[in-house]
């Protein structure tokens, strides 16, 4: 990831995101039991997007970084429970609908942010631009 420019760094991440986000909505539209692994893949994709997103700002987080990861993990149980009672309200259909949809906006944000970027750079210029924290 050092040789990749802060926006592709950030296009991965939301990517990442969205991929962990819709194996999340598959697993859920199984039903009930799946609801505590589906669960913990959306403390994942949070964790992906919030390292993405500072990693890509400051490759030199360090333990900037490890502190997002630690203030995620109490995620789990708040998903845990807004899933379940969205399972028990709507049932498994509309608990996994709405993580794909989820996964797909966030997979559509990330690709119109690489094409914004590529129309506004132009020719793709040697070597990987600087971070805005690193100028």
């Amino acid at each position: 990831m050092r040789i990749h420019s802060h926006a592709s760094r950030l296009v991965t991440a939301g990517v990442s995101c969205s991929a962990l986000c819709a194996v999340a909505g598959v697993l859920a539209l199984t039903g009930p039991s799946m609801l505590k692994l589906s669960s913990t893949l959306l403390v994942l994709a949070a964790i992906v997007a919030l390292v993405g997103y500072a990693y890509a700002d400051n490759r030199g987080l360090g333990w900037g970084v490890l502190a997002l990861v630690a203030a995620t993990l109490p995620l789990f149980g708040a998903l845990y429970a807004i899933g379940s009672e969205i399972m028990r309200l709507l049932g498994a259909g509309v608990a996994g609908g709405c993580l794909i949809a989820l996964s797909v906006a966030v997979a559509a944000a990330s690709i119109g942010l690489q094409g914004r970027i590529e129309r506004l750079a132009g020719p793709a210029p040697r070597g990987a631009p600087r971070a805005p924290s690193e100028r």
